[in-house]
């Protein structure tokens, strides 16, 4: 915006132009300026709240899955509930003294 602006200021005395049509431009050029501003903001907003909704409905059949189901099975779940770890008989791992 600087560097049109300065362009501006250049090309206004070259060509005769008053400053009161100059201040006119520039005053339009930062109109300009903040309308592609609040744009980008609001873009930006949009996206975060669709990232946001998109992780929410995401998240929301396993945090259904933790109410309903309750903490302990959650944690379960997360450790595989037991079913891909080998189970050792009772006593296995142990040392024992001979007999």
């Amino acid at each position: 915006m600087t560097v049109i602006l300065r362009k501006l200021q250049r090309r206004a005395a070259v060509h005769g132009l008053r400053a009161e049509e100059v201040l006119g431009v520039a005053t339009l050029l930062w109109a300009l300026g903040d309308a592609f501003s609040t744009r980008a903001v609001v873009a930006h907003q949009e996206g975060s709240i669709a990232q946001a909704v998109a992780d929410a409905d995401r998240r929301l059949p396993l945090d259904r899955r933790r109410r309903d189901d309750g903490p302990a099975a959650h944690r379960a779940a997360r450790r595989g509930g037991g079913l891909w770890r080998r189970r050792r008989p009772a006593g296995a791992g142990a040392h024992r003294q001979p007999t």
